[in-house]
C-alpha cells in the first residue's frame, strides 16, 4: 500500500522533514509517494535518502510537479 504526501507549492526544508519522518514511521519495504514543485527541495530530498540510507526514489516529472516513489529500504544507519 502507498502513502502519498502532497507537498506541491512547499518550500525547503518542509518537505525534506516531512518526508524523512514519515519514512521513520513505516516498514522496511513500505512505499511513499511525495509530490513536489520545488526541484531544489527534490535534489535535497534524495540526497538525504543516501546518506541516511533508509530508502530509494523513483523519480519522474509531471508538468511542473515531481512526483517521487520512495520505496523504504532501511530504518537507517547502521552503528
Amino acid at each position: 500500500m502507498e502513502e502519498v504526501l502532497d507537498l506541491r507549492d512547499e518550500e525547503c526544508p518542509g518537505p525534506v522533514v516531512k518526508t524523512l519522518k514519515k519514512l521513520a514511521e513505516m516498514p522496511d519495504g513500505g512505499k511513499l509517494v511525495v509530490l513536489l514543485t520545488s526541484e531544489p527541495c527534490a535534489i535535497i530530498l534524495i540526497s538525504n535518502l543516501a546518506a541516511a540510507r533508509i530508502g530509494r526514489a523513483e523519480v519522474e516529472r509531471q508538468g511542473r510537479v515531481i512526483k517521487m516513489t520512495i520505496t523504504k529500504t532501511s530504518s537507517g544507519k547502521k552503528g
